[in-house]
Formats: structure tokens, C-alpha cells, sequence
């Protein structure tokens, strides 16, 4: 069995609201100095599968359809000209240069579809987290009871009086306690890893610098564009402000990058190598590949890369309120207590036993999600301003679903639903289900280092939860 006893010791929590006063920020922790419009340069680097294996690409290749040996792709402003040679060597022309290569059997160290492979366990040496106890001297909060005195005028007398009265007062004081420390250590793990076959392959480089590869299978021919652009950027973590490399690639291989389908990945650390220091984001998953269409519908994030430029520009609907201390309230009604949970930019909170969440939150623009098992989402948005100070929003039900719950310990997530057709359908982060249309899907989850998939079949109104720990997998 896959033992999964390695994750980070920080987990995704759930704010229950039910008696306390909360407060929703626009991001994760209020951390959201490092969401201000900018612009980074950009390096457009050659292979992924040479820097990043580690990290699964999830690369969908294009078909090429050969006529007469010859076919024609559109590619970025241009089009690839392939042609089969007569010794089975392969031509490409683009941008008024062409080459010839041949296929040659790949290493088992890139593939040209990851939907396409199966998962497997295999002994990995990385960084896990491990936990001792440890006495620490810690400060803690105690109250006494202290006489005071004050000066009181008696009407009577026409006199001010000595008063003598108690009070609580709070004072700091330190003890020695047991505590749980977590620290990191290199150990072999069994780890599920894509599991990549040898393929005869063949590489290009084109005048524009993109590296294309194409695959040979028994399917036919399939191209992909394995390049990709390489950003230095500073954002809060875990850590303080930390230097992170944001990569971007061309997922669906049209020479673009800019797709809603094309994907991003912001390296925080690498758990493969020894001397990595673990770390997380607080405005997106670390070591995820996010597709650029949700996390501009879900963080209102936005990539422009200007590839002649070689610079990549980041900007956020929530910029101009990085700086804001103003803040309004939110009011959501008619929710199903034990049923219902919240989730605002990501954060949730589980809706209180009175089935009314009210809470203050900063200025800003919000997608709030309100999900219950086995029904669809409940999704709107809205923005919080000096003008819009007080929203309300009363919850709806919605159509019956299937439902994909999992159960972890990891502190930031991604998880996203490949129909049979093999397209994702839905994605989101940071949020611990999926609720979906009857069918069959392959649930892809990243988180902690980790990545894995599951296959399960939805039936309307179902719910079924996969449990990390122990790689099961029931029907609630």
C-alpha cells in the first residue's frame, strides 16, 4: 500500500465562524503585498522535460495527419511543414529554414501525453517531513487578581474617599513545554510517478527558439512544443518574501502560450533535492501547474506575455486594493448548516448551526463558491468598495451532482476532472471537492510535492471521498 506519511505538517484548515468574528481577506493569510501589477523578464528556455521532469508537464500533443507524407500545423504567427522522408528520417520547414532528423529511442524521460500514461509506485529519494517533541520555553498568557485603589467623591460628605477594589489583569509569563516540532529529512519513500514508456522521438529547434518534439506511436505521429518561459518573481510565503521562478508553458502545443488551457508553475522548492528548504505561497499552489483560465476566473490573475519583448506581465483585479485598510461586510443567508461550505478567494469557512455567515471583509473583488455534497455549486461574484459596503447574498439550491471529496494534510492544492474525451471539465485550488454531471472522470490532484490521480464514476446525488493516507477510495 502506498503509505503517505511524508506531508508537510501545515494543514488546510476550515475557519468555523459559528460564535467569532471573522474576517475575510482577499487573499490567504492577508498576504497579498506581492499580487501588485508587474511586469518580469522573461527567458525563453529549451527543454521542460531537461529542468522540470520532476514536476509531471501535463503536455497534451497534437496529432499530425500525414497526406502523402506531407502535412502542414499552424504554429504561433507561422506553420510547420512536416514531411516523411523515404529512409523514415523526418523534415521540418518553418520560418523559411527546415532540418531533418531521426527518431531515436527516448530515455523514458518525456512523453507526449501525461493523460495518456498510467501512475505507478516506485522507491524516490526526497525530502519528507518527520516530527519529534521537543521541550521548548514558550509565553504564556495567565490572569490574576490584583488590588487596587481609587479616589471616589461621597455627595454625602462632600468628601473624595479611598475606594479599595479587585481586578483580572493579564500578564505574560513563561513555561517549559512539550512541543511537536516538524523538521525535514532525505529518505526513500515509495512515490506514484508517471509511468513513461521509451518512444522513438525526434527534436527540432526553431529560428524563433521553441523547441518542438515529435513522438512516433502506434496511434500516429504527435508533436508538442517543449520550450518554455522562465521568470524570476519575489512573493510573501511561508518564509517571508522569497524568490520564486514562475514557469509557463505551451500546454497545447500552438506556439502561443496564452491559452486558457496553457498552464503555469510557480517553483517554491524541490523536495528532490537534499538541501531544499520546504515552502509555500499564500496567493497560489506551489510546484502546481494551474491553467491561466482559472486562475483568472478563480484569483483574477492574468498572464501577457510579450514573447518579442521577452517579458512576461502580471496583473490582479485586487491591485488596487493591495494598500486598501477599508473594509465592508458580508452577509450570506439561507445556508444548510453541517451542509454547506464557503469558500471566498479560496478560503473557506463551514456555514454556522443559524445558517446566516456574517463577517467583516477588506475591499476587494470576490468569487464566492458555496458547496454541499451531491449539488452543484452555488457561484457569484462581487467587489467591495467604499461604494458597495454591505453585500448580500441569499444561497439558492442547485441541481443534483456527483461529487469528489478528498481528505489530506496538504496546506495548498490543486485538483482538476478529465472527462472520457479526455478534456478537463473543471478545476479548482485549495478547494477539497469537485462536484460534477453524471459520467466518468479521472480525478488529477497536486499538492505537497505530490501528485496522483483516481478514476471513480459519479452518480447524481452521490458523494465519494478518496482518503490520502491510506490510498482508499468510498462511497459516502
Amino acid at each position: 500500500m502506498w503509505k503517505r506519511n511524508t506531508l508537510p505538517a501545515l494543514m488546510a484548515f476550515i475557519v468555523l465562524v459559528a460564535g467569532c468574528q471573522t474576517v475575510v481577506t482577499r487573499v490567504a493569510g492577508g498576504r497579498d503585498a506581492g499580487m501588485s501589477d508587474r511586469s518580469l523578464a522573461a527567458t525563453l528556455e529549451k527543454d521542460l522535460f531537461q529542468d522540470f521532469q520532476w514536476t509531471a508537464p501535463p503536455f497534451v500533443a497534437r496529432k499530425i495527419d500525414f497526406k502523402d507524407n506531407q502535412a502542414r500545423v499552424p504554429f504561433g504567427a507561422a506553420d510547420l511543414a512536416f514531411t516523411l522522408e523515404n529512409d523514415g528520417r523526418l523534415s521540418l520547414a518553418a520560418n523559411g529554414a527546415s532540418q531533418t532528423a531521426a527518431f531515436v529511442e527516448s530515455k523514458a524521460d518525456c512523453y507526449y501525453d501525461l493523460g495518456v500514461l498510467t501512475w505507478k509506485t516506485v522507491p524516490r529519494e526526497r525530502l519528507v517531513t518527520r516530527y519529534r517533541t521537543e521541550t521548548e520555553r514558550v509565553a504564556v498568557t495567565k490572569h490574576r487578581t490584583v488590588s487596587k485603589t481609587r479616589s471616589v467623591y461621597n455627595s454625602y460628605t462632600k468628601r473624595f474617599e479611598t475606594q479599595y477594589y479587585t481586578e483580572q489583569q493579564s500578564y505574560i509569563d513563561y513555561e517549559d513545554r512539550r512541543v511537536q516540532k516538524s523538521y525535514l529529512a532525505w529518505e526513500t519513500v515509495q512515490d506514484k510517478v508517471p509511468d513513461v514508456p521509451v518512444y522513438s522521438a525526434c527534436s527540432f529547434d526553431l529560428p524563433d527558439g521553441d523547441r518542438i518534439m515529435v513522438y512516433k506511436t502506434d496511434g500516429g505521429y504527435f508533436f508538442q512544443n517543449v520550450s518554455y518561459y522562465s521568470s524570476l518573481d519575489k512573493l510573501p510565503s511561508l518564509l517571508g518574501d522569497v524568490d520564486v521562478r514562475i514557469i509557463l508553458i505551451d500546454r497545447n502545443s500552438n506556439g502561443s502560450y496564452q491559452d486558457d488551457d496553457d498552464v503555469i508553475l510557480y517553483n517554491t522548492w524541490n523536495p528532490f533535492k537534499k538541501d531544499a528548504v520546504y515552502n509555500e505561497l499564500y496567493a497560489v499552489a506551489g510546484n502546481a501547474w494551474l491553467d491561466l483560465g482559472t486562475l483568472r476566473e478563480d484569483r483574477f490573475l492574468r498572464y501577457e506575455l510579450d514573447q518579442a519583448a521577452k517579458s512576461l506581465k502580471l496583473t490582479n483585479a485586487n491591485s488596487r486594493y493591495v494598500k486598501s485598510q477599508g473594509r465592508g461586510t458580508l452577509t450570506v443567508s439561507k445556508l444548510k448548516p453541517k451542509e454547506n461550505t464557503l469558500y471566498l478567494n479560496g478560503q473557506a469557512f463551514q456555514a454556522p448551526d443559524g445558517g446566516q455567515f456574517k463577517s467583516a471583509i477588506e475591499y476587494g473583488v470576490y468569487k464566492l463558491k458555496i458547496k454541499r455534497p451531491g449539488y452543484e455549486d452555488y457561484v457569484t461574484q462581487f467587489e467591495v468598495n467604499e461604494n458597495n459596503q454591505a453585500v448580500a447574498v441569499a444561497y439558492a439550491d442547485t441541481p443534483k451532482a456527483g461529487t469528489f471529496a478528498i481528505k489530506h494534510n496538504f496546506q495548498f492544492w490543486r485538483m482538476s476532472a478529465i472527462d472520457e474525451k479526455g478534456a478537463v471539465v473543471a478545476t479548482v485550488m485549495n478547494e477539497s471537492d469537485l462536484s460534477l454531471p453524471v459520467g466518468k472522470y479521472t480525478i488529477l490532484v497536486t499538492g505537497g510535492g505530490y501528485q496522483f490521480q483516481k478514476e471513480v464514476v459519479l452518480a447524481e446525488g452521490e458523494s465519494w471521498v478518496y482518503d490520502f493516507s491510506d490510498d482508499s477510495l468510498t462511497k459516502q
